[in-house]
């Protein structure tokens, strides 16, 4: 996290709520098995669709990547969402 930090200085990330981190596994874990205690997300606005860095960690060590649509993440958050009720 540092190191993309010190790399995309003009960005401001947003790490996920409690409850938006846990729908987002519940809803990614349909896919791909997936233990995270973090979802940092990093807003990259070049060109003309706009793509997210999805930075995935777990008891402080860096598990993955993802680039994804920002409705992308929303829908993994809603499906998940629904899966838990």
């Amino acid at each position: 996290m540092v190191e993309a930090k010190n790399e995309w200085k003009h960005v401001i990330p947003f790490k996920l709520s409690d409850q938006g981190l846990k729908h987002f596994l519940i809803g990614y874990n349909l896919q791909e098995k997936l233990e995270a205690d973090i979802v940092t997300v990093w807003p990259s606005y070049k060109g003309r669709r706009d793509q997210y860095y999805v930075l995935i960690g777990n008891n402080n060590c860096f598990v993955k990547w993802l680039e994804l649509l920002p409705n992308s993440i929303q829908e993994i958050i809603d499906i998940g969402s629904k899966k838990n009720i």
